[in-house]
């Protein structure tokens, strides 16, 4: 009887122990892939298979925990043990290859805790080699965690005390490192532009990096660029999309944009200091084409311009959008409520769009596009507004197989950026439904891309049957409701 009690306590003890009817293969590798374990014992399992001694049997070891490291399937426990592991490997040459596939997955990590438990390492290490990754990742945006307060800062100042976590960017940005010869995408650029991105935010003025590329070398062609870019249209970018955008309009091979250049450069220099005060990029073209067709634009002030904004909008039917919890916080949409932040070269480019949408052909572009994105649930369809022969012409650009996320959400294809460069904005639609005014007006991810591309941008939602809200939104965050338009009126 004792001997029976005895068996059957071993029997529970043993059920508890293996987690409510979970059941171990004895193959600690296997055990650490099993999502039906708990975490601890996926982590218990991962520590198992590491202990092994055989240098050939820890090869086939660090292989298979690196899939498990990249997933975001994995759990972050589990993630983060590999981690450990990893980073303290003995042999010079696990090492190594650990801080290579570190470097490669910090600027793509979306989880924060594991962002963090990278850069731990990095401080822990000193793993200098770490900055233009650690740049990249933030450069990364991130609700509800300041700058100063972010994984990637403290990196930073402990691998490069001497230097501002800015400076670093700055200096990432002068010189990115080299491609190797069989990457398969341009990370040097990209390098590039995530820096920059960053400095974006940390010299949102842009004053800074002023003086910084006053004192760089004109060796680096971007730099050069750059100082052209200031010399000849008296505009600096301030997001890494622009510096692709600034590197395209020098490019000897665009003929087109050479003449467009060789056009806009005396009209820019003609400016007064208060009328290039907030000068950027996207505001070039609207000047262009006003300095031509709405010559009196360019003679007034900056009051006199919102004066008539504030009297072209005066009556019209405005829509506010319904979701915003997506938002951090309410992004209002009124004049008055961005009146003190528009600057000159804004003004100009807001009424050069609404002048846009009132041209004669407009509606019926635009309503056509409209037709048929409804009758595709694949994507959202958009484009860009090109002044040819100085008259508005509305551009769909198809996105492209790989690029159709579902009807929600709009991704701009490399032909519509392209085009972008020379346009007045860029365009997309909210027309799943013609009742669509939860969804008037720009989304978060809308608005991170004007940010991070520099571009005017609009956003058409449908309202009512052949109506639509038509909603202008810029780099720094502005949203400007430009009122109601339908069809066939």
């Amino acid at each position: 009887m004792r001997s029976t009690l005895l068996s059957a306590l071993v029997l529970i003890l043993v059920a508890g122990c293996s987690g409510s009817g979970e059941t171990t293969s004895g193959d600690p590798l296997v055990d650490a892939r099993n999502e039906k374990l708990a975490t601890w014992r996926r982590v218990d399992a991962v520590k198992a298979a590491w202990a092994d001694p055989d240098p050939v049997r820890r090869a086939s070891v660090r292989e298979s925990l690196k899939d498990q490291l990249w997933s975001s399937q994995t759990p972050p426990d589990v993630r983060v043990t590999i981690i450990d592991l990893f980073a303290a490997d003995p042999n010079p040459a696990g090492l190594a290859d650990t801080r290579r596939e570190l470097r490669s997955m910090l600027p793509v990590e979306p989880d924060r805790e594991i962002v963090s438990a990278i850069c731990r390492k990095v401080v822990t290490g000193q793993w200098t080699e770490f900055a233009p990754a650690v740049v990249r990742s933030y450069a990364r945006p991130v609700e509800k965690v300041s700058d100063d307060k972010r994984a990637e800062r403290i990196a930073l100042q402990s691998i490069a005390p001497d230097r501002t976590p800015e400076r670093v960017a700055f200096d990432v940005f002068l010189r990115p490192p080299d491609d190797e010869p069989d990457a398969p995408i341009k990370l040097r650029e990209r390098t590039r532009q995530a820096a920059w991105d960053l400095l974006a935010r940390l010299d949102p003025s842009g004053d800074q990096r002023r003086q910084w590329l006053d004192q760089a070398s004109p060796d680096e062609p971007v730099v050069r660029d750059m100082r052209r870019l200031l010399a000849d249209l008296r505009v600096v970018p301030i997001s890494g999309g622009e510096i692709a955008w600034m590197t395209a309009l020098f490019d000897p091979a665009d003929t087109r944009a050479a003449q467009w250049l060789a056009q806009t450069q005396p009209i820019v220099a003609s400016l007064t200091a208060q009328q290039a005060q907030g000068l950027r990029l996207r505001h070039l073209e609207p000047i262009r084409w006003a300095s031509t067709n709405r010559t009196a634009w360019l003679a007034a002030s900056r009051a006199e311009l919102l004066a008539e904004l504030e009297s072209r909008l005066k009556g019209r039917t405005f829509r506010e959008r319904g979701e915003t919890k997506s938002f951090a916080r309410p992004v209002p949409s009124r004049l008055r409520d961005w009146s003190d932040r528009l600057s000159w070269p804004d003004l100009v480019a807001i009424l050069a769009v609404d002048d846009a949408f009132l041209a004669p052909a407009a509606k019926d572009a635009v309503f056509t596009q409209v037709d048929a994105d409804q009758r595709d649930d694949t994507t959202e369809y958009g484009g860009v507004i090109l002044l040819r022969d100085d008259a508005p012409r509305f551009v769909m650009y198809m996105p492209r197989g790989s690029e159709r996320m579902g009807d929600r959400r709009f991704i701009a294809s490399e032909e519509l950026i392209d085009a972008g460069r020379l346009a007045l904005a860029q365009y997309h639609f909210h027309v799943q439904t013609w009742r669509n005014s939860d969804f008037a007006g720009p989304s978060v991810e809308d608005l991170q891309f004007a940010a991070r591309h520099g571009r005017t941008s609009l956003v058409l939602s449908g309202i009512a049957e052949g109506e639509l809200n038509v909603d202008l939104y810029q780099p720094d965050g502005v949203v400007l409701d430009l009122g109601t338009i339908e069809r066939g009126k």
